[in-house]
């Protein structure tokens, strides 16, 4: 018994040699990963302990209350490990076992006195966070500094070590630590660091780019700074101050490969959100230097800006005075519907099969202007219209019977029609009028008299709906006058021009004045 008890008391000799190699070691991730795990079973036991285990007083008064079976009876009285139990309960009730309560709220605290550099490192006193605030600012004076060619600011720097390193971590170092709490979890990765950085990045931005364009359309903020936050620009960055090298994961090399972007772009992120954390999000300071780190790709832009050709307010009216007739003229199709912020009108100009040219911006006006205004370049198709229209019946083409006309006065803008009509735009949209044959040259026709009277032309809207029919809402000016639908885009667009054709009241507005 006496020998059991050395034995028990008394490390072995394997247990010394284990020791004697764990000091000699250097201490890695799959070390510390082990350790971390031993630590979350030993809150678990000490939690199952003080919970719900009984102590010595309670397993007597169940005896003796005979709550038991006999098999139990028989295990508690030769089992070492349960009596084990019951014992540290026992004490731990008597208020012998404070460590428990430590262990439960990770609170534990050793005098490391015997080891000082140890506790300088481990410990949380003021002279520990000095030196591990020594030691990242040394690591990160360590990093790749941008060069001078690149023109890229000092990166400031994270002080909190913990907080600095917690920027690296992918989340895929830690999904495999099934032992974690949620919330460790949560803290132990860049994922809310990225969240965070990526807001108040875009917060920034929209704020330099604010100031610094101060004509720029909401639309054109909104690309601009699209172009400045995306994936490509913030990996840029990220690679040039070196963050990219710091990245912990457990990612393929394969994956790696084909998501850098995205990974780098959201250390970069984190990098922007834990510093905004350090300096209780004050952003002062993190907005001086994104504006300098900034200012090349803004100035990239602004040149982009200024090169970029200014909307032609007559394109259309151009266009339509070289190719145009009553019978056969361009017309302007929504292929794309804006919602005014982040996506954009793309309307493509047509006709009859031909696609002459596609406009792209923020607003429907705009884009039927560029729309025009790539057709007006478009010198193979405009030079077959032109042939065609030179050879079109006079009688079936309204601008040809007037070929010395100005193009003002070819489509007049008539502020007296169009208030006219607006002034009846109780009665709009029109629908569901149109009972006979359905005209193909509906919409040319129409084209023709809206641009003679108005000077401007309709936009057919196209919106697929349930059942395979399409819908198509007719506009002027944005004023909604008439809606259809079918099974065809083009029979639909047809009656919806017929809508307006065939009402009296409108035609009578339209053709009198």
């Amino acid at each position: 018994m006496k020998d059991s008890e050395e034995n028990l008391c008394t490390p072995s000799r394997e247990f010394r040699k284990r020791k004697e190699h764990a000091s000699s070691d250097n201490l890695g991730n799959v070390e510390l990963k082990k350790i971390e795990h031993t630590s979350r079973v030993l809150q678990n036991a000490v939690k199952f302990l003080v919970y719900e285990t009984p102590d010595t007083d309670q397993v007597c008064q169940m005896i003796r209350n005979k709550q038991y079976d006999e098999n139990a009876l028989l295990n508690m009285s030769s089992n070492k490990l349960i009596q084990l139990a019951f014992s540290l309960k026992t004490m731990y009730n008597k208020q012998q076992l404070e460590v428990f309560h430590s262990i439960l709220d990770n609170k534990i605290e050793y005098d490391f006195n015997s080891s000082v550099d140890a506790g300088e490192l481990l410990s949380e006193g003021p002279s520990s966070r000095k030196a591990m605030r020594e030691e990242v600012a040394k690591a990160q004076d360590d990093d790749p500094r941008p060069t001078s060619k690149t023109h890229m600011p000092s990166l400031p720097k994270i002080n909190d070590p913990n907080l600095y390193n917690r920027v690296f971590v992918h989340k895929s170092i830690i999904n495999n630590k099934s032992y974690l709490h949620k919330g460790e979890m949560m803290a132990a990765h860049n994922e809310r660091l990225e969240f965070l950085g990526d807001s108040v990045l875009n917060n920034i931005v929209t704020v330099i780019l604010y100031e610094r364009f101060p004509e720029a359309s909401e639309g054109e903020l909104t690309q601009i700074r699209s172009q400045l936050v995306k994936n490509v620009t913030l990996a840029e960055f990220a690679i040039g101050y070196g963050l990219n090298k710091k990245l912990q994961s457990n990612l393929s090399e394969e994956v790696l490969r084909t998501s850098t972007q995205k990974i780098y772009a959201d250390i970069f992120e984190a990098y922007i959100g834990a510093l905004a954390i350090e300096r209780n999000f004050d952003i002062s300071s993190i907005k001086g230097w994104l504006f300098q780190l900034m200012e090349p790709k803004v100035i990239e832009v602004e040149k982009q800006l200024q090169a970029s050709e200014e909307v032609n307010r007559d394109a259309k009216t151009e266009l339509y005075s070289l190719i145009g007739t009553a019978s056969v003229h361009p017309v302007y199709e929504v292929i794309t519907k804006g919602d005014g912020l982040s996506i954009p009108y793309v309307i493509h100009c047509k006709i009859c099969d031909d696609l002459l040219g596609i406009g792209v911006a923020p607003g429907i006006k705009e884009a039927g202007l560029r729309a025009a205004m790539n057709a007006l370049g478009n010198r193979q198709l405009l030079e077959k219209w032109n042939t065609i229209r030179a050879n079109t019946n006079k009688e079936k083409s309204v601008i040809s019977d007037k070929p010395e006309s100005t193009k003002s006065e070819k489509l007049e803008t008539s502020s007296e029609t169009w208030n006219l009509l607006k002034a009846k735009s109780n009665m709009f949209p029109l629908s569901n009028s149109v009972t006979t044959d359905i005209d193909n040259r509906a919409k040319n026709e129409l084209y023709s008299l809206i641009g003679r009277k108005l000077g401007t032309t309709p936009i057919y809207e196209i919106h697929e709906t349930e059942g395979g029919f399409f819908k198509v809402d007719t506009k002027i000016n944005d004023l909604l006058i008439a809606t259809a639908i079918d099974k065809s885009k083009k029979k639909a667009g047809a009656k919806a021009a017929m809508e307006v054709l065939n009402n009296k009241e409108i035609m009578s507005i339209l053709q009198d004045h």
